[in-house]
């Protein structure tokens, strides 16, 4: 059962503190004391009392915010965090940004056969400082 709607939230006000308008299954829009407004989940994982953020209104919709919401309910359906997941994917995504990187890097060498080996070499070792500064990254 859905409490929220768009002309309560338009008409929702910032006050002295932040104000908590609940939606239902853990959505709540917090209405901050300097007026912007941030949709957050609140649920429990793991047995502890945990929030995500999923967006700022009204870049959020409220249908957004649901849809949003009802996702990451499932991936603790699963027994899983959502912002542990979250925090996995990105790191996920820079994995394979460091080997899209170095791909992308020995296919440019390769190509320069102009360059003076004093060139290619002090390259090389450019390249292999960025890969070594996003090779920290583990999942």
């Amino acid at each position: 059962m859905s409490k929220l709607t768009d002309p309560k939230i338009k008409a929702a006000k910032p006050g002295a503190k932040k104000i908590k308008m609940a939606d239902g299954n853990g959505l709540t829009l917090i209405v901050h004391p300097k007026g912007s407004k941030t949709w957050v989940l609140r649920y429990r994982a793991h047995g502890k009392a945990k929030e995500m953020t999923l967006g700022t209104y009204p870049a959020t919709t409220l249908r957004d915010a649901r849809e949003r919401a009802l996702e990451q309910r499932s991936i603790l359906e699963d027994g899983k965090d959502p912002v542990r997941e979250e925090a996995r994917e990105k790191v996920r995504e820079q994995l394979v940004a460091n080997d899209l990187f170095e791909t992308i890097a020995k296919a440019f060498i390769s190509k320069r056969t102009k360059w003076s080996d004093g060139h290619r070499d002090r390259f090389v070792q450019a390249k292999h400082t960025c890969l070594a500064i996003f090779s920290d990254f583990r999942l």
